[in-house]
């Protein structure tokens, strides 16, 4: 028994289980428990904890804290296609409460639709092939997900659509924060935030596209990296926003990175604080404040250098220009271009 319960869960970094129950039941894989209620099935757990979901809706209100608590193993949720989580509501006007798990074991979600925000703790998380949409937050600083980890933080298949946030939609933290696949559409950020980074992040194929901010007032990126960041095979497209489409803090290492039709009340469509390296940049379309590429270089050590890239200077879409330093204009009709490099000083 012992040596399937570890050949189904396995270590952090497995793909993950498929264990599938019948539709609309749980299966407790270390016990053999069937039931049908998530909450009733995680209270009291400890250890190894690996619930298998059958297709079908489940209702919840899970609100678990752990992190007094020194306990092995890891906590699974794995999903059939067609599993979805929804809030507990007291009544049809009631706001969906975060699904709160905290706690001191690894977490992976995979396979699974939630329609209520997440608020996970944990020494590391995984999200595989996860959706997460559908609902509306009021209250202030309540994000759709907030992840913050000890450790690493990996999302492999995410998909957030249909959201309205007064702040923040995603916050992620950690140690080391990896991403592969993540596609954020279609939500709205009353105050302009949409996706935090706050660790050394590294990021392959992410799509932000049809987002809006409703305040028209300075704010922060749609995406914003407080620490290292590299990102490529990553696209920005249709979004209007207070703010740029990203921003980077500090060191930013981006490849086939996509920024296009970003409309920016005040700044522009990128923008850097600190040393970049940036390959083969499309900024095309983008209208803002401080142009497409805006740089507020933090001392005579931040470096940008810009190797075959693309402003689009043909169609003379930025405006008012591409390059801006410190909020001053200083490269316009930028066309494709082999090599620039950028510091304090200006543009060469």
């Amino acid at each position: 028994m012992l040596w399937w319960v570890v050949a189904c869960t396995g270590t952090k970094e497995s793909p993950g289980p498929s264990c599938p129950p019948a539709d609309g039941e749980i299966l407790r894989l270390e016990t053999g428990e069937i039931g049908t209620d998530i909450d009733l099935m995680m209270k009291g757990t400890a250890g190894w904890v690996t619930l298998c979901l059958g297709a079908g809706s489940y209702s919840t209100s899970l609100d678990m804290d752990k992190t007094d608590e020194t306990l092995p193993g890891q906590v699974s949720w794995i999903g059939e296609e067609g599993v979805v989580l929804v809030p507990v509501l007291e009544d049809t006007g009631a706001e969906a409460t975060p699904l709160k798990l905290l706690t001191h074991q690894p977490v992976v979600f995979q396979g699974l639709r939630f329609e209520l925000p997440l608020e996970l703790t944990a020494d590391s998380i995984t999200l595989r092939d996860v959706e997460l949409g559908g609902f509306t937050l009021t209250a202030e600083e309540t994000p759709a997900l907030s992840a913050k980890v000890e450790e690493e933080l990996v999302i492999d298949g995410l998909s957030v659509s249909a959201i309205q946030v007064d702040d923040v939609a995603l916050r992620l933290e950690g140690e080391t924060i990896t991403i592969a696949d993540l596609d954020y559409r279609e939500s709205r950020s009353v105050l302009g935030a949409h996706i935090e980074l706050r660790g050394e992040a590294s990021i392959a194929g992410l799509l932000v596209e049809d987002t809006i901010v409703l305040m028209n007032e300075p704010g922060r990126a749609l995406m914003t990296a407080y620490k290292d960041l590299s990102i490529e095979d990553s696209r920005f497209a249709t979004n209007q926003s207070n703010g740029p489409a990203l921003g980077a803090a500090e060191s930013l290492e981006a490849s086939d990175l996509v920024i296009t039709d970003h409309r920016s009340t005040w700044t522009g469509a990128l923008t850097l604080f600190g040393s970049a390296t940036l390959s083969r940049l499309e900024l095309t379309d983008n209208v803002g404040g401080e142009g497409a590429l805006a740089l507020y270089p933090v001392g005579p050590a931040s470096l940008v250098l810009i190797e075959q890239s693309d402003f689009g200077a043909e169609d003379l879409d930025n405006d008012p220009c591409d390059i801006s330093l410190y909020g001053g204009c200083i490269r316009s009709d930028l066309e494709k271009i082999e090599s620039l490099l950028c510091d304090q000083s200006g543009c060469r």
